[in-house]
């Protein structure tokens, strides 16, 4: 089984099929590489295929009318993003844009219908979006719910994990939007987590909390 094959097959919609049907999402669909910034595809074009991450790290984002960008989502490697093209979505619903060097699986809306025949790729793909779909109402909640500190704090317990130290390569302002706010009230927190020791030091790439944070917060709970 080689790299691309092992991936799509433990991927959150492929997983579980058999070898056969494996190797027609193979034949059906086609691999490809971007850059690190580019844009994969644009918010309001016309949509023709959906995407598994592969490798890398992928930025789902709106544009608001007056330009001002939100981040939906950090897409992870084994997700599966602009799915609502193949149930005839005319155009993107938003925009994706490559983190770093990655890689994806894409395929066409027509190939992938042609493979519906086969009822646990049908049910798993239903299956998918549902959890997009609560992963949705989890993110009004989480906005509503958690002060922007908070929401800092938790972005870096879900995305990175229960650490001191961090080694980041999101740039700053898109951590700012993923976490609601504006860079520069983002920059103000930053300044007073410092002041008040709970980041000891943040540069560059660099983040390092004071000795046992987690374990006087309640932000990993």
């Amino acid at each position: 089984m080689n790299g691309i094959e092992r991936k799509i097959r433990e991927s959150e919609l492929f997983s579980g099929l058999d070898a056969g049907t494996i190797d027609e999402v193979l034949r059906a669909g086609a691999v490809r590489t971007i850059g690190e910034k580019e844009i994969l595809f644009v918010e309001g074009f016309k949509g023709e295929h959906f995407y598994i991450l592969l490798e890398g790290s992928v930025k789902v984002v709106k544009t608001s009318r007056d330009g001002r960008e939100s981040i939906i989502k950090f897409i992870q490697p084994g997700e599966v993003f602009a799915e609502a093209i193949v149930f005839g979505a005319p155009e993107y619903p938003a925009s994706a844009v490559a983190i770093r060097v990655s890689r994806v699986f894409q395929m066409g809306r027509r190939d992938f219908i042609s493979l519906f025949d086969n009822v646990k790729l049908r049910e798993d793909f239903i299956k998918s979006l549902l959890r997009k779909l609560f992963y949705l109402t989890s993110r009004i909640h989480y906005l509503s719910s958690y002060d922007t500190e908070e929401r800092l704090f938790r972005f870096l317990l879900e995305r990175f994990g229960l650490r001191e130290e961090y080694e980041i390569t999101i740039p700053k302002k898109d951590i700012a939007t993923a976490i609601g706010t504006v860079p520069e009230t983002f920059s103000r927190i930053i300044a007073r987590l410092k002041a008040q020791g709970d980041i000891l030091y943040w540069e560059a790439n660099r983040i390092v909390l004071r000795p046992g944070f987690w374990g006087d917060t309640d932000y990993n709970r």
